[in-house]
């Protein structure tokens, strides 16, 4: 599912100047590419097409980021998008790239966020942003009482299993309790005497609050009444590893085999689920 889309100008302008920090570190090509391609986010088209229409869905994007995946679902045929965004100036950017797509809506006050009306969207994206929820269960409640009945979650995380640490790319530092990763991190990024790139690591190793398994990921989900539709196919774990021996290994496995491996080990996790009821919660909707 290939997406066609040609960013404003005016957006690339904002988007080098709000990267400029990182210009000469590790992170710019990374960030770059995060903030300007779309073809990563055919993933999540292609696993959602799978199990719903993204034709004229309703769809809501939380933590939408510089508004990539709405664009991606709007040229797929998306009728309504909404997609939130707390951070000001990452806001700014998102807002200025959808500014010619009156169908897709940024929101940023919280206000605006609960004033949101229940049971509204077909779709809801959560795209590697559970980790960095605090309060990661409201988080997801929240998500359910915005979802019609039988709508479709799509949420994806890095994988605590995966011996690399998926934001700063430090090896094992997120096996650590939190705390302890978090105080490496901090001290990696006073160290005047490292070099600036391992700085930089250390400090965005400290900008995320959770660390999701296989099971723990599960286990939140089917608590909040989540129906599971699809968790790590173990055909792209497969495709990934297709380049070494251990790939040639793990395709000898029986198929239940090579599934579960793909969800103990593939570098991240993803799950697509269908709301099948509401939350015991309150009846006042919570924050996000």
């Amino acid at each position: 599912m290939t997406v066609e889309w040609s960013d404003p100008p005016e957006y690339l302008e904002a988007l080098a100047d709000f990267l400029s920090a990182v210009r000469h570190t590790v992170f710019w090509n990374g960030c770059w590419y995060a903030h300007t391609d779309l073809a990563h986010f055919e993933f999540v088209l292609n696993h959602l097409s799978r199990h719903t229409s993204i034709k004229g869905a309703s769809v809501l994007d939380t933590g939408c980021g510089t508004a990539g995946l709405l664009i991606a679902l709007c040229k797929t045929g998306a009728a309504e998008l909404v997609g939130i965004e707390l951070d000001a100036n990452i806001f700014r950017l998102a807002d200025t790239r959808t500014r010619t797509l009156p169908n897709v809506r940024i929101l940023q006050a919280d206000a605006q966020i609960t004033a949101l009306k229940k049971q509204t969207f077909d779709i809801v994206i959560s795209h590697h942003v559970v980790e960095h929820v605090d309060q990661h269960e409201l988080y997801i409640r929240t998500l359910s009482r915005l979802m019609k009945p039988g709508a479709i979650l799509f949420i994806a995380c890095p994988n605590r299993l995966w011996p690399v640490e998926a934001h700063s790319k430090l090896p094992l530092i997120h096996y650590l309790p939190r705390q302890v990763a978090k105080k490496i991190g901090r001290y990696l990024e006073s160290a005047v005497m490292l070099p600036a790139s391992l700085r930089d690591r250390g400090r965005t190793s400290t900008l995320y609050e959770t660390d999701f398994t296989y099971f723990r990921l599960k286990r939140m989900l089917k608590r909040n009444r989540f129906q599971m539709l699809e968790f790590n196919d173990h055909r792209e774990f497969s495709a990934s590893l297709s380049a070494c021996t251990l790939g040639r290994v793990v395709a000898k496995f029986p198929v239940c085999i090579q599934q579960y491996l793909a969800r103990l080990f593939s570098r991240d996790l993803y799950a697509i689920c269908r709301r099948t009821s509401d939350p015991a919660t309150p009846d006042g909707l919570p924050e996000l």
